[in-house]
């Protein structure tokens, strides 16, 4: 029985392709009958009959005829006629959209006209017609056309082409059998399963389904494919995603790159941050960061290589805002420094607005003072410029004072103070606000407090390591606060800063109240910063670092270093702008206790270690340092109290610690606690001169590096390099008493001046006298 193939055709756009196409029908034992006009719209409905008839006069056996057309409303019309002599329908589709259109069409009705298949989805239709596409470059757009627009059509979602909402089973997509037909093709060029050839469905996912959970299983199922394949059918995955690239938008490609580097789908799905980013959904990103993370964590170096190579692919790729949360995990896995100086190049940083600038800001400030990240004098300098350059953007961007108002127009009785966060009152920073508008009160100053609140509350940028700030909303209703019975005017931003509203409200204000000068609390307090512009303002930072803005007066809370000058150097920064003072604190309340009320050995002799942060303070070199104290000194018992949640799992690894140690939590009576010890145990860290200080102010000698601020802040003499030398001074704490109680005396006096917050203010207000009598505004 002969394998006849009707052919009726008209307007050919590529004879060659045809010809070829017609030519493989022949080889697998077709003959072929040729009906071809010119003009497709020359084809009629009862072509069909006469050029039928024909065939059977020359053909007596023949029983069934295979039927190829392109054009698609007499297909289906010949189709729904159930002509007996027709048995397999082929539907020559020669170009899903016309040569040079884009991937992505919004002419709906065009691509419905081209590519609506609907007419038979009440049939058995595409079980009976075979569907050949003659080019592969059409392939890949009619694909994706048919996602995006076809397949919620097809399955009855919209009620008309102007309102398509996309279905979002992925099953219902897949098993389609006109997208199952797309996949053949494919399949017969490249041989992939269909885990793999649903990778075409990124870009519809992407822009019409807010739902990460079925991106991220689509990956896991290309990847999982992939894997199963030999070597041959690999290279084809491979050449199949390369051919994708050149369609798909640059958003959507990075999700073809994982394949190259067979990755493990937890680092595959980095490739989805920009669509977290374009459903605006941080914690996604985050998620997919920390999964990333801990991969990685498991590969092997090799891997591990490939893991990198392909953040940098991915670098190549996206937009800044997803550069930077692949550089946020690039530092994470690898801790090299030049994943964090490049957040701060000008070709990111140029495309960022303010909220964006400052989530970086306040990420990296955030590393380095957590110890996770460490700048040596060249890269601190890179980061004040970052910080400057955006200070200096946003100025641009208010209306400020036309110029500095002279010092003899101002209200000498008058000080604005301004912080960078208000919270209660165990909040140091929120201290020393409280502390110093108190003291300069008490010395006739009028005190307006402004909280600027620029730590940022809600980041707009997606890190690993993610910071955000503690708000007190309510406390932005308020036009006074109250501290210890006395009252004084305030103003607390109302929206996430940095935003213009609140910036421009607060230069207004300050501006209106006519200060002497402004009291910058904090060494990068924004607002502040900017009324720099127009009045003197002088920056007190909360720990033992310089100020960020350089045209700041700077109140520098501890000794100078070596490597200041550079800094002042580097920024042009006379010296009559800066002056050292002694930083002070706030005393608390004290109440009696005994070593028995907290269970204490009564003859140890206690090391207390003190913070907030001890799960990222007491780090395992630490905790070594802490076993040979105690395992050398037999007298010592340690004492922790404040945040440290990983004490129990601490104790149980160490069996020493565990015998000779107690965790407090935290305590509301901490200054009461101190007078039961014996010494203060420093970590390695930036912060800590709070409890440093109290403990110096109850005659505790402090133990630390010549490091961070316990050292340079508490303006300390002396410090302890090696763990040798710690257990040298100990022994000689313990067993001469007269050391012992010298020890305690130096602690006392110098803790003393540490709570002498009158003072310095005083110190503040003379030298910036000093600083007025030099200068004429």
């Amino acid at each position: 029985m002969p394998k006849i193939l009707l052919a009726l055709v008209g307007g050919i756009k590529d004879r060659n392709r045809f010809s070829a196409f017609l030519d493989k029908l022949e080889q697998e034992g077709y003959t072929i009958h040729l009906f071809e006009e010119k003009d497709l719209n020359q084809i009629y409905f009862d072509t069909l009959d006469a050029a039928v008839k024909s065939i059977q006069q020359q053909y007596e056996d023949c029983e069934s005829i295979s039927l190829l057309c392109n054009n698609k409303p007499f297909l289906f019309a010949w189709y729904h006629s159930q002509n007996e002599n027709i048995g397999n329908y082929i539907l020559y589709v020669e170009a899903a959209v016309e040569a040079g259109e884009t991937l992505v069409i919004n002419d709906r009705e065009k691509i419905l006209g081209l590519n609506d298949f609907t007419g038979l989805e009440h049939t058995p239709g595409l079980k009976a017609i075979q569907i050949v596409f003659d080019d592969w470059k059409h392939v890949i757009s009619l694909l994706v056309n048919y996602i995006l627009f076809i397949c919620p059509y097809q399955l009855g979602v919209a009620e008309s082409v102007s309102y398509v909402r996309p279905s979002e089973n992925l099953d219902d997509i897949i098993e389609n059998n006109f997208f199952q037909a797309l996949v053949c093709h494919v399949n017969d060029k490249y041989s992939l399963p269909v885990g793999i050839s649903a990778l075409i469905l990124v870009p519809f996912f992407y822009y019409n389904i807010k739902n990460p959970v079925v991106l991220y299983d689509l990956l896991n199922y290309a990847m999982e494919s992939y894997l199963l394949l030999e070597s041959s059918l690999k290279k084809n995955a491979l050449e199949f995603t390369q051919k994708l690239f050149s369609y798909f938008p640059s958003p959507c490609q990075g999700c073809l790159m994982s394949l190259e580097y067979a990755l493990p789908g937890d680092i595959a799905a980095i490739s989805l941050i920009p669509f977290a980013y374009h459903i605006k959904n941080l914690s996604v990103i985050r998620e997919l960061l920390n999964r990333a993370v801990k991969a990685y964590a498991l590969l092997e170096p090799s891997s591990k290589n490939r893991a990198i190579e392909y953040i940098h692919k991915l670098l190549s790729c996206v937009s800044p805002q997803c550069q930077i949360s692949l550089l946020s995990l690039a530092y994470e896995i690898t801790r090299e420094k030049k994943y964090i100086l490049r957040m701060m190049e000008n070709e990111i940083i140029q495309q960022l607005d303010c909220q964006q600038k400052a989530s970086i800001f306040w990420n990296i400030k955030n590393l380095l003072f957590s110890d996770k990240l460490t700048f040596n004098i060249d890269e601190i300098i890179i980061f004040r410029r970052y910080y400057q350059s955006y200070v200096d953007g946003i100025a641009a961007q208010v209306h400020l004072p036309s110029s500095p108002k002279p010092i003899h127009f101002r209200n000498k009785n008058r000080i604005v103070l301004i912080t960078s966060q208000l919270l209660k009152i165990g909040h140091a920073p929120t201290r020393n606000a409280f502390d110093y508008s108190r003291n300069l009160k008490k010395i006739g100053k009028e005190v307006f407090i402004i909280n600027s609140a620029d730590y940022i509350k809600q980041t707009a940028l997606a890190f690993y390591d993610w910071f955000n700030a503690d708000f007190i909303k309510e406390y932005s209703n308020n036009n006074t606060i109250d501290f210890e019975n006395e009252r004084y005017p305030f103003y607390q931003s109302k929206l996430n800063m940095p935003n213009l509203q609140d910036i421009q409200k607060i230069i207004d204000l300050v501006n209106e109240f006519n200060p002497e000068l402004v009291i910058s609390v904090g060494d990068a307090t924004l607002t502040a910063d900017i009324c720099s512009y127009f009045t003197t303002v002088v920056a007190i930072p909360c720990g033992g670092v310089l100020p960020m803005y350089p045209k700041d007066c700077w109140a520098v809370p501890r000794k100078f270093l070596p490597s200041d000058r550079q800094i002042f150097q580097a920024f042009g920064i006379p010296e009559e702008r800066v002056f050292s003072i002694h930083y002070t604190f706030m005393k608390k309340e004290k109440k009696r206790l005994s070593r028995r009320d907290l269970k204490l050995p009564q003859d140890a002799f206690i090391l207390c270690v003190v913070g907030n942060r001890l799960d990222l303070e007491v780090t395992p070199d630490f905790i070594a340092q802490l076993e040979q104290i105690v395992q050398e000194i037999p007298e010592v018992y340690l004492l922790f109290i404040g945040g440290y949640q990983n004490y129990d799992r601490m104790a149980e690894q160490h069996r020493i610690l565990r015998q000779k140690s107690v965790c407090l939590g935290y305590r509301g009576d901490i200054q009461s606690i101190y007078p039961l010890c014996n010494a203060y145990l420093n970590p390695k860290r930036q912060g800590g001169a709070t409890s440093g200080a109290e403990a110096m102010l109850d005659g505790l000698p402090v133990i630390t590096q010549a490091y961070g601020d316990v050292y340079y802040q508490l303006w300390l003499k002396q410090s302890f390099d090696t763990t040798d030398d710690i257990i040298i001074f100990l022994k000689k704490c313990i067993h001469d008493p007269d050391f012992y109680l010298d020890q305690k005396k130096q602690a006392k006096c110098l803790g003393r001046k540490l709570f002498d917050t009158a003072g310095m203010m005083q110190e503040v207000l003379v030298n910036m006298e000093k600083y007025f009598c030099k200068h004429e505004f």
